[in-house]
């Protein structure tokens, strides 16, 4: 009697495919801490093809332009906004890193040691979009990669955008600056991430007729329109105690913290 060949039904291959790593839905436990809770909600998350969105200008009293550099410390299981990116002077990283290099810079993060203690930081780019989601005008905030591809690689989507607008907006006309406020156009932002890939890749395009912001906030919700802020309003920044919570929370001891803080106070 022969054997019988069972294939996998249509069904069987769809929850196959949805438990594999690269498009499992299970909540993980990253703690992205960058944004203040209230505006976390407002992160822009690009789905796979072509968004337009329309970058907000700089928001009275702010006193940074459209985008605010973030000095983001990242670890294993999460990230947040060093102080100084609003000025607000040193991290307990900082801290942490000035003396364990001297005391213990073996436990310290280098290209000898890939297991180290990473307490350097990246550039995140953050600023406010109007983009259309399910047919209305919504406020959202972008928060991507500043990486500016100077050690190799691609660089951050939110470097390439502030690049765009940098160098446009030193054309001689305003039509095409993006975050000009009445005059500026809209940015396509096409989102590839083929199947299997573990990372996506971004083009941008300009739009090619001015889309005034104030046209955009005439037909936006008032809980919308409410929601721009000056962008230093949005970032979380966390207070020492907290930032020492996270310290433990990526592997150092009691002890060392203990000898991490008495050397600052």
């Amino acid at each position: 009697m022969k054997s019988i060949v069972e294939f996998a039904t249509p069904e069987d291959i769809r929850k196959i495919r949805e438990s594999t790593p690269w498009t499992s839905t299970r909540k993980g436990s990253y703690n992205d801490s960058l944004l203040r809770p209230k505006y976390a909600t407002k992160k822009l998350r690009f789905p796979a093809g072509k968004t337009m969105i329309r970058i907000v200008p700089s928001i009275r009293p702010s006193m940074y332009d459209w985008m605010i550099g973030v000095q983001a410390i990242n670890y294993k299981d999460g990230r947040h906004a060093h102080p100084r990116t609003i000025g607000a002077g040193k991290s307990a990283f900082d801290h942490a890193f000035s003396w364990l290099n001297t005391h213990k810079p073996e436990t310290l993060f280098s290209k000898g040691n890939r297991d180290g203690y990473r307490l350097l930081t990246d550039p995140v780019s953050v600023f406010w979009a109007i983009v259309e989601e399910r047919g209305n005008w919504v406020a959202r905030l972008f928060v991507g990669s500043g990486y500016d591809g100077s050690r190799g690689g691609v660089p951050g989507l939110g470097c390439q955008i502030y690049k765009m607008v940098k160098d446009l907006s030193e054309e001689v006309s305003p039509l095409a600056n993006p975050a000009d406020p009445e005059n500026g156009v809209m940015i396509c932002v096409d989102k590839m991430q083929p199947v299997g890939a573990k990372f996506a890749s971004y083009s941008l395009r300009l739009g090619t007729n001015p889309t005034p912001i104030s046209k955009l906030i005439s037909q936006m919700t008032e809980e919308e329109v409410s929601a721009l802020c000056p962008l230093e309003n949005t970032i979380r920044i966390l207070s020492e105690d907290e930032e020492f919570e996270r310290l433990e929370k990526i592997g150092i001891n009691s002890d060392t913290i203990a000898a991490i803080r008495a050397s600052v106070h």
